[in-house]
């Protein structure tokens, strides 16, 4: 099976993705060219600053994402999906340099009923 088309992967995603993990922005805030793939899944980001807070802590936001029924896409078979199946920790991308967002910004995405299990128990990070 040949690989999809960045079009129809990002529509793929869109669809099955409605927030941003770390920050729990909506929809409307993923940005395609912010995501972080492993071992053949990928979850769009809306920043840097949740695209490496979802690096750090992947099976805590995965749970995160399961607990509210959904799961990252499965990256289509081809080159990408061949280098994150080799990846031995989670790699975000931000392929046009995107800052972070405003919950970032100001720590919102800090609160602890946001972040995975666990942190929850740490004071601070």
């Amino acid at each position: 099976v040949s690989g999809l088309a960045p079009e129809t992967l990002t529509e793929n995603l869109t669809m099955q993705q409605t927030f941003c993990p770390p920050c729990r922005q909506g929809k409307d805030k993923l940005d395609d060219t912010i995501y972080v793939d492993f071992k053949g899944d990928r979850v769009l980001m809306c920043c840097s600053g949740c695209m490496k807070k979802m690096s750090q802590y992947w099976n805590g936001y995965i749970k995160i994402m399961n607990a509210r029924g959904e799961k990252p896409i499965s990256i289509p078979e081809g080159d990408d999906r061949e280098a994150s199946m080799k990846l031995d920790k989670p790699l975000g991308f931000n392929k046009n340099n995107k800052g972070v967002c405003g919950p970032c910004m100001t720590g919102l995405c800090m609160l602890k009923e946001h972040l995975p299990e666990e942190l929850q128990d740490k004071s601070s990070l």
